[in-house]
């Protein structure tokens, strides 16, 4: 088929389903499209920090969410950047920079968020904040989140898979490498019981800094249940994207955990089955007995999704830039799934 034709197809689907009412799902052959990252135009109106902004924006749809409030600023708010930090996430956005991009200072090396066309990219520096600020951590976050009327059960009905798949570049993660202070990124898929209220953090754990890289593959395929996360009242399963997890299937063609930054597109297709989430939930229920959810992944709704890359700073000084780009998440049969092996 001639590249026009291919192309002006692409471009037909993208409008569809554009025009799909947010009360539904877009359908792509035999996939059911949940999210799609969007082709943004800029800072406004898609960036926020919502312990400054109290709440004054729509939290469903795409956004990008800073999570701790500058302190250099009465508001808390972030300012227009026209400061390049290319070298520090892979992504250089078109010009002007300030309507791509905010920092809290007006310097070269401070946090920066960057949106531009179909890529978000994140610089993080400590030293932009005090320690002992919100538990000495610092992330600013790509989220999409349902809607009530867009929320569903995928695994409701047998032989239905969850697949999220993204490109990512994570150039820069500095720290010590130790308790308090390390860089890290997963995506992370929420998930609730709504008969019990119980909520699930299912993290596919990507990329953990190592300043001696020694990757333990099977110690990392053992973890598959976290503690409780208090702050954002969610228990916490899922595992590292490594083929042989229990948890996670990875697909053909992704790439794996990494312990060193790169520079450079890497792609990243994963899949959540029924039999991977029954194998978390009963991993959960086995530590945590008191867990009061459904161990039948029927009776869990999908609400959200977001890329966690955060760094913490309690124990020393740490950085981290990364960008991303072309993330999705659908419902896909299960037999059309190529794991990788």
């Amino acid at each position: 088929m001639p590249f026009e034709t291919c192309a002006m197809r692409a471009l037909m689907c993208w409008a569809v389903w554009l025009c799909v009412p947010l009360a539904a799902h877009a359908q792509a052959g035999d996939q059911t499209i949940i999210f799609q990252q969007p082709v943004l135009d800029g800072i406004a109106g898609n960036f926020h920090v919502p312990h400054a902004e109290r709440g004054e924006f729509s939290k469903d749809g795409f956004n990008m969410l800073l999570w701790q409030v500058n302190p250099g600023r009465s508001d808390g708010l972030l300012t227009p950047s026209h400061r390049s930090v290319t070298d520090k996430t892979g992504f250089q956005p078109s010009n002007p920079l300030e309507k791509h991009q905010a920092a809290f200072q007006d310097s070269d090396d401070t946090t920066t968020v960057q949106i531009d066309g179909d890529t978000v990219g994140v610089y993080l520096q400590s030293k932009d904040l005090p320690t002992q600020s919100m538990e000495d951590k610092l992330m600013i976050t790509p989220e999409f989140r349902l809607s009530k009327t867009q929320q569903l059960r995928p695994f409701e009905k047998p032989g239905t898979a969850m697949v999220n798949s993204f490109e990512l570049q994570i150039p820069v993660a500095q720290d010590m490498d130790r308790k308090g202070n390390f860089t890290y990124a997963s995506a992370d898929f929420t998930f609730l019981d709504l008969k019990n209220n119980a909520k699930i953090s299912y993290g596919a754990h990507l990329f953990h800094h190592s300043t001696h890289p020694r990757r333990n593959t099977a110690r990392l395929l053992e973890k598959e249940v976290g503690g409780f996360d208090a702050p954002s009242h969610a228990y916490q399963v899922g595992g590292a994207i490594l083929a042989g997890s229990r948890v996670i299937t990875v697909l053909n063609g992704s790439a794996e955990y990494q312990e060193e930054p790169w520079t450079g597109w890497r792609v990243y297709k994963i899949a959540i089955t029924r039999q991977d989430f029954e194998t978390a939930l009963k991993a959960l229920k086995e530590q945590n007995p008191s867990y009061p959810g459904s161990v039948d992944p029927a009776d869990y709704t999908f609400t959200e999704w977001h890329l966690n890359a955060e760094l913490k700073f309690g124990s020393g000084p740490a950085a981290m830039g990364w960008s991303m780009r072309h993330a999705s998440v659908a419902l896909v049969p299960e037999n059309r799934l190529e794991a990788a092996r």
